[in-house]
């Protein structure tokens, strides 16, 4: 099992633009179509077709076609696919080289936009654009995407997020990523919370109410959720049976 990394890398030599990356994703699976995560980018994601529930922090939403979602900097978000179909336009950004000026404001978006005819008709266009692929496509889109953004900004920036506030949320994340990494490599053994605890070097009290405030859930939840993923793999392989999965997955301890 591949240790989780809960901070996103998004590497300069992949972006389409020079600030910011552009894909649509067509999945079905049942599952966690992305595990937590965060990044200091702003993530954009609009469904085209279906429905799949987003965590940003410690909300879910359940977003159909035409809603769009919006991680701002340092949001821990995934998205669980339903086993319905999904299929979305996604636009990773970088705030700082768009604008200067609101990057410094630290302006946060609203989270959640449904039924908003003016976002529907720019994505529909950058959606052509992409699909088009002419020599100016790129030129077209990132002039599209830049104009939805600035709309963005005046019609959905709810609140500015004080440096501090900003910089203290990102500790907190890094800080829950030694944990996540931890629960991973172990989650087919007992895990105390006592001993997460002390990866964070605060109290066990302490220690659940940050971890289930930032990851959305406890952290006996999440250890399940690992393990539940882990026993399909075992299974693939058919070298156990079922006892001997649960065991390795984890099961044979309810701590």
């Amino acid at each position: 099992m591949q240790p989780i990394e809960l901070y996103e890398v998004i590497r300069p030599e992949i972006l389409s633009f020079e600030c910011m990356h552009v894909t649509i994703h067509d999945v079905q699976k049942q599952g966690y179509y992305t595990e937590p995560h965060w990044h200091e980018h702003v993530e954009l994601l609009y469904v085209l077709e279906g429905e799949a529930l987003f965590g940003i922090n410690q909300t879910e939403i359940c977003a159909h076609k035409g809603d769009l979602i919006i991680a701002n900097s340092n949001d821990l978000h995934s998205i669980y696919c339903t086993g319905k179909r999904l299929k979305d336009l996604v636009i990773i950004f970088e705030m700082e080289k768009i604008s200067k000026t609101l990057a410094k404001e630290n302006i946060l978006f609203q989270t959640y936009i449904s039924n908003d005819q003016m976002v529907t008709d720019y994505i529909e266009k950058i959606c052509k654009e992409l699909e088009d692929e002419k020599a100016e496509t790129q030129l077209l889109c990132k002039g599209l995407i830049y104009t939805l953004i600035a709309e963005l900004v005046r019609h959905y920036s709810i609140s500015f997020l004080e440096k501090k506030d900003s910089i203290k949320r990102e500790k907190r994340l890094k800080r829950i990523n030694v944990v996540l990494e931890y629960m991973d490599s172990h989650c087919a053994e007992s895990i105390e919370n006592a001993k997460l605890a002390e990866l964070m070097h605060v109290s066990e009290n302490h220690f659940y109410y940050l971890f289930k405030e930032t990851v959305g859930m406890s952290p006996r939840q999440y250890v399940n959720e690992l393990r539940l993923k882990k026993a399909p793999n075992l299974l693939k392989e058919g070298k156990y049976n079922l006892t001997e999965i649960a065991s390795r997955a984890g099961f044979s301890d309810y701590n």
